[in-house]
């Protein structure tokens, strides 16, 4: 796997490669190292990794990204690298050299697109079974009743639930495809975000005990697509309760902050720990508690959440305190103001 160390200067210059760069992409050791990484790195990327590294440098930021360099004349060959870069300060406390590596990750790219296509073809392929097990089994519910057998009724409706809950992974592992595939489209059209908050909410109650209390100061229309932000709603609010074993209250508030409309879910549950919570919206992450393994869910749903609401021009971030519980809040633009 070819790694390359690199320096720059105090004002984000590259002033150094090591000989393996040279060798790796065929280049003159002479050759100034700031324009070959520019010439080299692929014209979709230059602007996000120009903006990125200089926000870096300008606050004294950690440098990491991923981008894609042209390793060979042919203009359509390229490889990803993952880049990674560190101040090192002077004895007064100022930045004096950027120091740090840039690794080739081209078959690691190529294996989780390999995983993400199986998990895409694999999860449409179980979706045609499971829709005819919730049939069967919604007809099996439905003629025992008339039967007057309720106590096998039961047992037919609890199964029709883990379906359900098999259904809902296997949704959430689709849409995790269509995300880092580019395929994830959204239908926007303007809508009442309170209106939904308060259909979510209404449906999350039919189907826990807890108590959720719905606070909707202000609102307004907002532009997205509505059933996905009712995605982003069912999750937080369906995370609230679980995560929320020994406390029975959830709060939803709804209100208006400067040019957008915020929702806050919060919960009085375990919490999340504070080396934790840069973490909750990667894929797969997972609080860890005593009650884990009691707790459904593939730590997708907050990942999910996190682009729909990215995609929709909004922000989406958490607070929390272990043992105390948990404010989760997204804002989206406003449309139109309803006080």
């Amino acid at each position: 796997m070819p790694q390359f160390i690199w320096t720059a200067d105090k004002n984000g210059i590259v002033t150094y490669f090591n000989k393996k760069w040279f060798n790796y992409f065929g280049l003159p050791e002479n050759s100034d190292p700031n324009n070959t990484f520019w010439d080299l790195l692929h014209p979709d990327y230059h602007d996000k990794v120009f903006y990125f590294w200089h926000d870096c440098v300008a606050n004294n930021k950690a440098y990491e990204i991923e981008y894609q360099l042209r390793v060979s004349e042919n203009p359509a060959e390229y490889k990803w690298f993952l880049a990674r870069g560190t101040p090192v300060y002077n004895s007064d406390n100022e930045i004096e050299i950027w120091i740090g590596t840039s690794t080739d990750i081209d078959d690691f790219k190529l294996l989780q697109k390999q995983k993400d296509d199986f998990l895409g073809i694999a999860s449409h392929e179980l979706k045609t079974p499971l829709t005819s097990l919730k049939l069967y089994s919604q007809f099996i519910e439905m003629n025992l009743k008339k039967q007057g057998d309720l106590k096998n009724a039961d047992l037919a409706h609890k199964m029709e639930a883990q379906i359900n809950k098999l259904n809902n992974l296997i949704t959430d592992l689709l849409d995790v495809t269509k995300i880092q595939n580019g395929k994830m489209l959204l239908q926007e059209q303007e809508f009442e975000l309170a209106d939904l908050v308060l259909e979510i909410t209404e449906e999350q109650q039919m189907s826990t005990n807890h108590k959720i209390t719905l606070e909707i100061e202000s609102s307004g229309k907002i532009f997205g697509d509505r059933d996905r932000i009712g995605q982003v709603l069912t999750n937080l609010m369906s995370n609230a309760i679980k995560y929320s074993p020994d406390d029975n209250r959830v709060l939803i508030k709804v209100f208006q902050a400067d040019k957008n409309v915020k929702v806050v879910v919060q919960d009085f549950g375990i919490g999340i720990p504070a080396d934790k919570i840069d973490k909750v919206f990667d894929q797969y992450m997972r609080v860890e508690s005593k009650y884990e393994k009691t707790i459904s869910g593939l730590g997708l749903g907050l990942y999910i959440s996190s682009e729909i609401i990215k995609r929709s021009h909004g922000n989406i971030y958490v607070t929390s305190e272990e043992g105390k519980g948990s404010n989760f809040c997204f804002e989206l633009p406003i449309t139109t103001t309803n006080l």
